[in-house]
């Protein structure tokens, strides 16, 4: 209980632009969340709002437990990734990758997932919501930086990317889904595919 509690304090303190959106629960769900409402003297969109929250980082971490392809690291063998742009979390990450063409993290296990990434591999990027929304070569040099290029901000690993280019149509998941003939971890930050050149086929046409 003190989690959710905290929760609704730190959005509180951290207003963001909002959307609005539609659900459907049952009769059961309906009146356990009115008892919390009650409990915590909050509004429903509050408790709601932080349920969805718990719920996902949970989703997130557990994703994240997956495991990869299993791939041999050879030498001179292009290897394919899809990069979460984490759009979900900020926004704003997601827009500086796009205009400075890199793929970029900023906090652990994620930012040790760059390095995974060596020279001429190809990585698309994924933004939720979209699906491939743009791809490019890693330079396979890691590199260093803060968020908003702001020192007092969460640093980061990024690898800038060669022969970078915007789709103008995204690839949705389910057409990934159908080019490789199985399911992919979306949310996973960084996903290395075994039949990648697949998508990197028919992106190329």
């Amino acid at each position: 209980m003190a989690g959710i509690i905290s929760m609704i304090e730190n959005n509180e303190q951290n207003k963001k632009e909002t959307v609005a959106t539609t659900i459907r629960m049952t009769e059961e769900i309906a009146s356990q969340i009115e008892g919390l409402v009650d409990y915590l003297e909050t509004s429903k969109n509050e408790v709601m709002v932080n349920l969805l929250k718990t719920g996902l980082e949970q989703a997130y971490q557990y994703i994240n437990t997956m495991d990869d392809d299993i791939i041999e690291s050879e030498e001179n063998v292009i290897r394919y990734f899809l990069f979460n742009t984490n759009k979900g979390n900020n926004v704003a990450d997601h827009a500086r990758m796009m205009d400075e063409e890199r793929i970029e993290a900023f906090s652990s296990p994620w930012k040790e997932s760059i390095k995974k990434i060596k020279k001429d591999d190809i990585v698309f990027l994924y933004a939720n919501g979209e699906g491939i929304v743009a791809y490019g070569k890693a330079s396979g040099i890691v590199q260093n930086g803060y968020r908003y290029d702001d020192p007092k901000q969460d640093g980061s690993c990024y690898q800038e990317l060669i022969d970078f280019k915007k789709l103008s149509k995204p690839i949705k998941a389910s057409e990934i889904y159908k080019v490789l003939g199985k399911k992919v971890p979306f949310l996973k930050a960084l996903y290395i595919l075994k039949h990648g050149e697949k998508l990197w086929k028919i992106i190329k046409k």
